[in-house]
């Protein structure tokens, strides 16, 4: 099917104007989250230049385009000049046009435009050549409506699954963080590896074969493992069984912790630490226990290197973190939060399989190969 196709700069603008906001909203390349994850609150910057969004403008990281930080804003608020602010013109689609920009072919076009090797910046001239459909009014509504639902339903499985971890932290706050409990039998101060070891066991992926495999970046699009052929994973990777935990030795702030799942061939990048429990019945509280604000605290102060971006912590560090225990306590929790974390990991896996399928829809909608149905 040929689509009739318009440069950027003919269906969408870059809005002039002040920092004039009420909002204190602000969206910065720190706050724009990678893999196209959208962006989380942060203060306003007391100083330096700011424009201001509105409403249906996308908002785009300039800086390291092959990032992929992509926002499609739900409120009004102010940016950082390195952020892109692109406005769609009155006829065409706002979430169509975000659609358009969603594509990784996209931020291929902003990356040939891109000045500079260590921190490549976008060329605004150059994104605003980008080749985006020129369809119907009509039709465009009826394709990002389509998509919008598919994002809206991977948008509520993330924020029920951050109301699991709230709730299951907020219990576990008060049971083993807390209270004093040094007086009370059976309670005393342990080191996380007194509940857990630390598993060093590597397995070489053979060609052909499929591996679930836990990766940062795939962490950070799924919050889960890639099904991945041995073929395309370089070198040996850590053993993971059903029973395991995994955290990130990488940039702690970014909270990567792994709940291994119930399957086999499951693989890990040598970034993360394998915690294994001694006792499988407390595998929840030692996810809750690593996924808990204290603890990422303790390791975001723990971290050593000199970049803000490649930060680390030790496996001994990780191990020492100290909290009141109790085996019996430990276990109610466990058995508390099963339930809980059935719900988690179903929601992860539901995430998966939408991304995968907008993923694999988009460029066949934005191309023509296939259609929504009934459109005019």
């Amino acid at each position: 099917m040929s689509v009739k196709t318009k440069t950027l700069d003919a269906v969408a603008h870059y809005p002039s104007g002040g920092s004039n906001s009420s909002s204190k909203f602000y969206v910065g390349t720190d706050n724009l989250l990678q893999d196209k994850k959208g962006v989380v609150q942060i203060d306003t910057p007391r100083s330096g230049q700011s424009s201001a969004f509105k409403h249906g403008d996308i908002l785009i990281s300039n800086i390291r385009p092959y990032l992929k930080k992509i926002w499609y804003a739900d409120c009004e608020g102010i940016h950082s000049p390195d952020v892109l602010c692109i406005r769609a013109n009155d006829d065409y689609d706002s979430k169509f046009l975000y659609y358009s920009l969603f594509r990784d072919d996209f931020f291929r076009h902003m990356m040939v435009g891109s000045k500079g090797t260590k921190m490549p910046r976008g060329d605004k001239d150059q994104v605003m050549q980008f080749i985006v459909p020129d369809f119907s009014p009509n039709y465009q509504e009826q394709v990002s409506g389509l998509l919008w639902t598919l994002d809206q339903k991977i948008k509520n499985n993330h924020l029920l699954n951050e109301n699991i971890i709230n709730l299951l932290e907020l219990v576990f706050q008060y049971k083993f963080i807390q209270v004093n409990k040094s007086a009370e039998e059976g309670w005393k101060e342990v080191e996380l590896s007194s509940i857990a070891d630390q598993s060093t066991r590597t397995v070489s992926p053979l060609e052909g074969k499929n591996y679930n495999y836990y990766s940062i970046p795939g962490f950070d699009k799924y919050g889960s493992y890639t099904v991945t052929d041995g073929k395309d994973i370089d070198s040996s990777k850590l053993k993971v069984l059903d029973n395991d935990v995994l955290v990130s030795k990488l940039n702690p702030k970014h909270n990567r912790v792994v709940f291994a799942e119930n399957c086999d061939d499951q693989i890990a990048s040598t970034e993360f630490v394998v915690i294994r429990a001694k006792n499988t019945t407390i595998k929840n509280l030692i996810f809750v226990l690593c996924r808990s604000t204290h603890f990422r605290k303790y390791l975001e102060q723990s971290a050593t290197g000199t970049s803000n971006s490649h930060r680390r912590v030790s496996p001994e560090v990780i191990f020492r973190y100290k909290f009141n225990y109790n085996e019996n306590a430990a276990v109610e929790f466990g058995a508390f939060a099963s339930p809980l974390m059935e719900t988690y990991t179903h929601n992860i896996n539901e995430v998966k399989e939408l991304i995968g399928i907008r993923d694999w829809v988009l460029p066949l909608l934005m191309n023509g190969q296939v259609k929504v149905k009934d459109a005019a």
